[in-house]
């Protein structure tokens, strides 16, 4: 897997949410994900980097405001997130998936295939991470170097799961942001290489590869 930088945070003067989703297909690259780049604040690699942070991550997350139901579509600031039909009427958790398992036309959100519905603390607090997308929402504890601080709203959110510090601390390194709003400017990774097309449905022109439906297109991309 090859890393790009695609835009430094530099004091605010990164990417806002839209502009990173439409950078990475510009590039024809991933963003990388919420677990891969946890896995670059634990280790070593942000050393090097510090100006891409904060930055967003290719995670895409929504949830509604605490003890709330998913309808058919969760709005913040200005997105619609189009909730799927197995997830409507499910509380206390979050749909999430990762890019770009996902469609964004105009400011309208409509996940993938891949997308999960997973549970969500109610509150702001060290978690464990689950495995799969690294979200907080395990045992309840403190900063024990296993756990990580999940900030949310008390309000219906969707966007994508940014990474922040303070001080560069192990503990700033360990918060989890499934809060940022979709107009702050922040640091973008992607990734090149091949990269696993998840399986989607076609429409007569499909919106996530571009094919006629009834036509071929191959399982990776350079």
């Amino acid at each position: 897997m090859q890393i790009q930088k695609l835009a430094q945070y530099d004091d605010g003067k990164g990417l806002q949410f839209k502009e990173a989703i439409a950078e990475a297909a510009k590039r024809k690259v991933r963003l990388l994900n919420n677990l891969e780049l946890d896995a670059r604040l634990q280790g070593e690699e942000w050393k090097q980097e510090k100006e891409m942070y904060p930055c967003w991550t290719g995670t895409l997350i929504a949830y509604e405001a605490p003890g709330k139901p998913f309808c058919k579509t969760v709005e913040y600031e200005g997105l619609t997130f189009n909730v799927p039909k197995q997830f409507q009427g499910k509380k206390g958790r979050t749909i999430v998936c990762n890019h770009p398992d996902f469609i964004l036309k105009d400011n309208v959100i409509t996940p993938g295939k891949s997308a999960k519905c997973i549970p969500i603390p109610e509150d702001d607090g060290w978690y464990l991470p689950e495995k799969q997308f690294g979200i907080p929402n395990g045992e309840k504890s403190s900063d024990n170097g296993q756990t990580r601080y999940l900030w949310r709203w008390s309000t219906p959110y969707c966007g994508l799961v940014a990474r922040d510090y303070d001080w560069w601390d192990g503990r700033d390194r360990r918060d989890v942001g499934c809060d940022c709003g979709p107009s702050a400017r922040l640091g973008v990774f992607g990734a090149s290489g091949k990269y696993t097309v998840p399986k989607h449905k076609h429409e007569w022109v499909c919106k996530t590869c571009g094919e006629a439906k009834g036509g071929k297109r191959s399982t990776t991309n350079q």
